[in-house]
């Protein structure tokens, strides 16, 4: 059958007009050297936007329908689906996308969340920030530096390619919202300890991100480096004002850049830029937020356990992962995960981001078989050697000990989880276990292991968005009810 661009009648006349219009909603993607956008349609509560404008910009692209099942080739790849219809196929592999596929004006549209994984299949990678409904494609994604110069006159933020934001000035803040620059932040705020800026702060939503800065005095922006970085400074009838003012002695604490060295050696691992969470310098109890630290483990070049060709454990820890923080955030509690992609961290590196931020709450997600349910395990400490004629440590700990002054905490968090997962009807239970990075963490903390739902359930379910919805909603209401206890001591 030859190719063609075509939208056969007896389509349309199938169509109905079942769809609820969202214009106000839209998914911007991102793709190397460029970016377009797809409007989004609401169908039983699911996000949906058309398979061939996501396809078509990516290569050669073309379509094929009939009697409500369409053919698309893009480059040397076909895939099939069908209207009302979950199970499709790209290439000689079948998929089970998550929710049917719909039909809207001879449109074939595919639930949001399913984009990453078809994309895959098509030969590209790709990462989805569902909040925010941005979608990256291939490398195309931009991380943001930020760093202040000379402390209390600016802050430059720098840019791998030229940027063109919109820029706007509240006051003490400055806005740089980016329609289609695919810039991404590690962190969702940066606290800065500068006699100027207090605040970076990275906002995604709606196919756009925004960057606000806040400081403590009138801000202004201006565009260098050709286009390739920005610079933050006081406005100037501000700066007029202290060139003019006598200079007084003062100490200014650096922000919080960056990332701390475990406290026994040095990691030879060359270290990925780690989210940043806001706090001040030599933090105290009280002005340190309390939130929770969310590990997704596994990632990058350590997939974890392969369940099928296309179920890696990285992917399910970090699907479960940012349910979880939704869920949280939710309830009030900050989250923040430490890896929202597929990076590479060691067990190292996950214990220093953790106890360098003072997290509130450490929780590992991990994924495996066999069994069902849901396990939940604390820390399972070394015992300490009897040296004789031992020196006191000070105020230092070993670094395989450090959980062992918040164990009592960790084991009432393992409490409050299990229960909340059996009242959720999901099969549960706790114990120790010898679980990296648990040992290191200097904070309330646990691991928890999700199995399928029922020893008998299809592997596949470890992926099912409802499953781990459960799981997430569950883990965050345990969280909240011992919230208190669990700051009582920080």
């Amino acid at each position: 059958m030859p190719w063609q661009v075509a939208a056969v009648a007896l389509v349309l006349a199938f169509a109905l007009p079942l769809l609820h219009s969202a214009e106000d909603k839209k998914l911007t993607v991102y793709a190397p050297g460029k970016a377009y956008e797809l409007a989004i349609s609401d169908v039983d509560k699911q996000e949906y936007a058309s398979l061939a404008d996501l396809l078509s910009p990516l290569g050669k692209f073309e379509q094929h329908a009939a009697l409500g099942t369409f053919h698309f080739r893009l480059n040397d790849k076909e895939g099939e689906f069908t209207q009302g219809k979950k199970l499709s196929r790209v290439g000689t592999v079948q998929l089970l996308i998550p929710a049917k596929a719909v039909l809207d004006h001879g449109r074939l549209l595919v639930p949001v969340r399913a984009m990453p994984g078809l994309l895959e299949r098509f030969g590209f990678k790709a990462d989805l920030h569902a909040a925010g409904r941005r979608l990256f494609v291939g490398d195309a994604g931009e991380r943001v530096n930020l760093e202040v110069k000379k402390p209390g006159e600016n802050l430059v933020i720098s840019f791998p390619a030229v940027v063109s934001p919109a820029v706007t000035t509240e006051g003490n803040r400055v806005h740089l919202l980016f329609t289609k620059d695919p810039v991404t932040f590690w962190a969702d705020s940066i606290a800065y300890t500068d006699k100027l800026f207090t605040q970076a702060k990275f906002i995604e939503q709606n196919g756009i991100a925004e960057v606000v800065i806040t400081g403590n005095a009138p801000l202004a922006a201006n565009l260098t480096d050709g286009g390739k970085s920005i610079s933050i400074t006081a406005a100037p009838q501000v700066a007029a004002a202290n060139s003019a003012a006598p200079t007084a002695t003062s100490t200014v604490a650096p922000p919080v850049t960056a990332t701390p060295q475990r406290p026994t050696a040095p990691v030879t691992t060359p270290q990925p830029q780690l989210p940043q969470l806001q706090q001040k310098n030599a933090p105290t109890s009280a002005s340190v937020p309390f939130f929770v630290m969310i590990d997704p483990s596994h990632g990058g070049d350590e997939p974890g356990a392969r369940f099928s060709d296309k179920l890696l454990e990285k992917d399910i820890t970090l699907s479960l992962a940012r349910k979880l923080r939704t869920e949280l955030n939710n309830r009030g509690i900050t989250a923040l995960l430490l890896r929202d992609n597929d990076a590479t961290l060691t067990y190292d590196q996950r214990a220093v981001a953790t106890n360098a931020r003072r997290a509130g709450i450490y929780i590992s997600i991990h994924a495996g078989m066999p069994g069902s349910g849901v396990r939940v395990y604390t820390s399972l400490l070394p015992a300490e050697p009897v040296e004789k004629n031992a020196k006191p440590r000070g105020p230092f700990v070993p670094w395989d000990n450090a959980q062992a002054g918040y164990l009592a905490r960790s084991q009432t968090l393992a409490t409050s989880l299990v229960a909340e997962l059996g009242s959720a009807n999901i099969t549960s239970a706790s114990a120790a276990a010898p679980l990296l990075p648990l040992n290191s963490i200097a904070a309330p903390a646990v691991a928890i292991e999700v199995a399928t739902p029922q020893t008998d359930s299809k592997i596949d379910s470890l992926g099912a968005p409802k499953y781990q919805q459960s799981i997430a909603v569950a883990a965050a209401a345990a969280i909240a009810n011992v919230r208190g206890k669990l700051e009582e001591r920080r």
